[in-house]
C-alpha cells in the first residue's frame, strides 16, 4: 500500500472546497451502502472488500477495498478506502484512488483523495494477492 504521509489530521483540516470535492467524488464512485466483507486479517489491519463494486472494463478489473487498522497510524488516520485497479492478465495492480479516514471503518474526517500511478505485482501470500485471486479468478 502506498505510504500516506500527507494525512496529519491533528495539524490540518480540509478546506471547504476540498471537502465538497471529496463528497462529490465519493458519492459518484462508491456505493451508497457498502457491503464490506472481511478478506484478510493481519496484526496491523483487517482488509475488507466490497464484492458488489467489482467492475470489469476491457482487460481491467476495479474493486473497492478498505484497510481498517487496529490502532491509529502515526500520520493520524485509522482506515483507508481504496479503489484498486487490476490488470489480471499481467498480474499487476495499483491504487486508482485512496482516501484515509481518522476513524475506523472509513468514518470520521477524511483526508484528500490520492492516487498511485505505478503498477505493482501482488506479493506472494499477501492480502492483495488474495484479493487479486478473488477478483481475477486466476
Amino acid at each position: 500500500m502506498p505510504t500516506i504521509k500527507a494525512y496529519n489530521f491533528r495539524a490540518r483540516k480540509l478546506s471547504k472546497i476540498s471537502a465538497i470535492f471529496f463528497l462529490l467524488l465519493a458519492s459518484a464512485s462508491t456505493p451508497c451502502s457498502a457491503e464490506w466483507t472481511e478478506s484478510n486479517k493481519t496484526n496491523t489491519f483487517t482488509l475488507y472488500i466490497d464484492d458488489t463494486t467489482i467492475q470489469i472494463k476491457g482487460d481491467t478489473t476495479f474493486v473497492w477495498v478498505m484497510y481498517d487498522f487496529s490502532k491509529p497510524q502515526p500520520e493520524g488516520y485509522q482506515s483507508v478506502k481504496a479503489l484498486l485497479e487490476f490488470k489480471c492478465a499481467l498480474n499487476r495492480y495499483r491504487f486508482r484512488m485512496f482516501t484515509a479516514f481518522e476513524s475506523p471503518m472509513g468514518e470520521g474526517e477524511a483526508g484528500q483523495p490520492k492516487s498511485a500511478t505505478t503498477w505493482d505485482i501482488p506479493i506472494s501470500n499477501s492480502p492483495l494477492q488474495s484479493i487479486s485471486k478473488r477478483i481475477c479468478k486466476n
